[in-house]
């Protein structure tokens, strides 16, 4: 389907119709939506007739990185296939040898994209290398009493919705690998390698309880985006509970 911030109702309801059609040359008509992520809810609703009685030989394939953000009665009505991402020094080595790049950035870049090979090599992660580096200073500072920290973050990062979703995407990220340092004590799997000290800091602050709580507000902070809630007020009420207070 033809990239968008948003796949509506009008577009699933093409697609549908070109299922229908028979193939051109007789065989099967496959459909790929990716990310399905980017569905609305309404256009996730829409699609639940087609994936119950989908058109003679049609295959449609949703693809997406996480369920979070989709119905469940949309996830029940397909069959789940799950692919492990890339070892992180194969995605290092494969863009070191293509992209020309050194291996201390390659094998930044192959963590930071926890084994994507794709989101490795997309041009605005060479850009998130230091984003990261602020938005983990900004909410290592986070505490119940700066009210007015965590407020104006939100207000920064709730300008746009893919920017508020890299934002959330990145935090994921950061709260893995603080859990990870809580369960292991090592920092292999690092999504975030060159912020281990912080990490650390944060783990020692952290229980595991509150990781995974924090974790799952995320995920539901991204669902809240995808449905064009408030995004400020989304934003707001998760940065609140990462400082402390819920």
């Amino acid at each position: 389907m033809p990239e968008k911030k948003e796949i509506t109702i009008r577009q699933v309801r093409e697609l549908e119709r070109e299922l229908n059609y028979r193939a051109f040359t007789g065989g099967k008509k496959i459909a790929v939506v990716d990310p399905a992520s980017l569905m609305h809810y309404a256009a996730q609703n829409a699609l639940l007739k087609t994936l119950e009685e989908p058109p003679k030989d049609s295959l449609l394939i949703l693809v997406s990185t996480s369920v979070g953000g989709l119905l469940a009665t949309l996830v029940s009505r397909c069959l789940r296939l799950s692919f492990a991402p890339l070892p992180v020094q194969e995605v290092a080595s494969f863009l070191e040898t293509r992209k020309g790049w050194s291996r201390d950035k390659a094998e930044l870049l192959a963590a930071m994209s926890m084994g994507s090979l794709g989101r490795a090599a997309a041009p605005e992660m060479e850009e998130m290398i230091q984003r990261r580096a602020a938005w983990a200073e900004r909410m290592s500072s986070l505490t119940p009493a700066d009210s007015a920290g965590w407020m104006a973050l939100a207000e920064e990062i709730a300008g746009e919705r893919e920017e508020s979703l890299k934002f959330l995407d990145w935090a994921e990220g950061w709260y893995r690998d603080i859990l990870i340092c809580l369960v292991t004590g090592s920092s292999r799997g690092l999504s975030n390698p060159d912020l281990e000290q912080s990490i650390r800091r944060q783990a020692d602050r952290n229980s595991r309880e509150r990781v995974l709580f924090l974790l799952s507000r995320i995920g539901a902070t991204a669902a809240s985006i995808r449905r064009n809630v408030n995004r400020r007020m989304a934003l707001e009420d998760f940065l609140m509970r990462a400082a402390g207070l819920g």
